[in-house]
């Protein structure tokens, strides 16, 4: 088996930036509780959604420029997934509740608001 190495012949990709989200990781990721998917990418707005249990809410950061687009108050969440349709995205909270965000307009649908 050979191996050849080429030069680049693109430039190279730019590299990630990270935004800080304020989120604590032993309130994110409790002792006990089973590891849950924190982070959701919708491809045809350019948003990354995450579930930010410490601040109990939603933050939504542009993939185009990395600025934050939106945060959402969402109780407890825990765990964020966009359908299959990406109209929606689903999050999932510490209190056995499903909010449903309008993956456009970054509001909750009507009617999946979880009662505290």
């Amino acid at each position: 088996m050979a191996l050849t190495i080429q030069n680049a012949i693109s430039p190279a990709l730019p590299r990630t930036a990270y935004v800080r989200t304020d989120s604590t990781s032993a309130a994110d990721d409790p002792f006990g509780e089973p590891h849950h998917r924190h982070i959701a990418f919708d491809p045809a707005n350019k948003h990354v959604f995450i579930a930010n249990r410490a601040m109990n809410r939603v933050e939504v950061f542009s993939t185009s420029d990395q600025t934050r687009v939106g945060q959402i108050s969402v109780p407890g969440a825990t765990s964020a997934d966009l359908s299959a349709d990406g109209a929606t995205v689903w999050i999932g909270t510490a209190l056995e509740q499903i909010v449903a965000l309008d993956a456009a307009s970054l509001r909750i649908k009507t009617g999946t608001r979880p009662q505290v």
